[in-house]
């Protein structure tokens, strides 16, 4: 499906974190969304930087799903004529009949295609290089896979706290998607596999590493996603690393622990 017009399309969000808020406030000055899909109150306690869209939904007449149910996702979809997907702030695999049929956009936190996988903000802050970036892509049918949207880079401080490197992933995240649907000519970026692919609960600090050797080399390497168990310190990494490690891994993430 070919890319449409924020301004005029029927566009639903999948999401419900603080992303996904952020989104959809700047979407009212655009386009209201038509749909919100998000999560049930159960798994919405347990998610991190959620969310709840139920009052926002109620006061501004838009149809909220929580249920976590696709094919009401999907039916309801196609009573409002959406056309287009805008997933963000959310995990969930999307089905492909919903693939195939709507264009979906998702965002990731880290540069496209250099790195892949899971937990890619809190890896972003571990590396602590000073600058950072994001992506948004064209959810396929494969992981990791999709087309490359836009990508959009930024720099921040030493002493940056989590949350606030968060904040700042997230705000370069939705202005990286209005400028996608703006006139500008941007550069094609082409997708491709990772040289290095990393298994779960690999020790964090091996990890880094490797990622800022595949940063300097332009290799792709795949992280991936982080447990509770991946916040303890191991007491034989460099203290400068400690040290970046405790900010990495807090709020509004798990919290380190030794």
């Amino acid at each position: 499906m070919d890319k449409v017009n924020i301004e005029t399309a029927k566009i639903a969000i999948i999401g419900s974190t603080r992303l996904t808020e952020r989104l959809v406030n700047r979407l009212e000055k655009i386009n209201r969304p038509k749909i919100i899909f998000g999560i049930n109150k159960k798994n919405l306690s347990k998610k991190v930087n959620a969310f709840d869209f139920s009052d926002y939904c109620q006061n501004k007449k838009i149809e909220f799903i929580n249920n976590e149910n696709w094919n009401s996702f999907i039916k309801t979809c196609e009573k409002k004529k959406i056309n287009l997907i805008i997933e963000f702030g959310d995990s969930r695999i999307i089905p492909e009949e919903i693939t195939k049929k709507y264009f979906v956009i998702g965002n990731h936190g880290a540069i496209l295609p250099n790195i892949k996988g899971g937990a890619s903000l809190v890896w972003g802050r571990m590396c602590n290089t000073l600058n950072w970036g994001i992506s948004i892509f064209k959810v396929s049918k494969k992981i990791d896979e999709g087309q490359i949207l836009n990508i959009s880079k930024f720099n921040y401080e030493n002493n940056t706290s989590m949350k606030e490197f968060v904040s700042i992933a997230d705000a370069k995240t939705v202005t990286c998607l209005i400028d996608y649907f703006s006139d500008k000519k941007l550069k094609n970026i082409e997708t491709k596999n990772s040289d290095y692919k990393l298994p779960l609960n690999c020790d964090s600090y091996e990890a880094i590493m490797l990622t800022l050797e595949c940063l300097k080399k332009n290799k792709s390497i795949y992280l991936p996603r982080r447990t509770i168990e991946n916040c303890k310190i191991n007491n034989k990494w460099p203290e400068s690393f400690i040290k970046i490690f405790k900010i990495s891994n807090n709020i509004p993430y798990p919290r380190y622990y030794y």
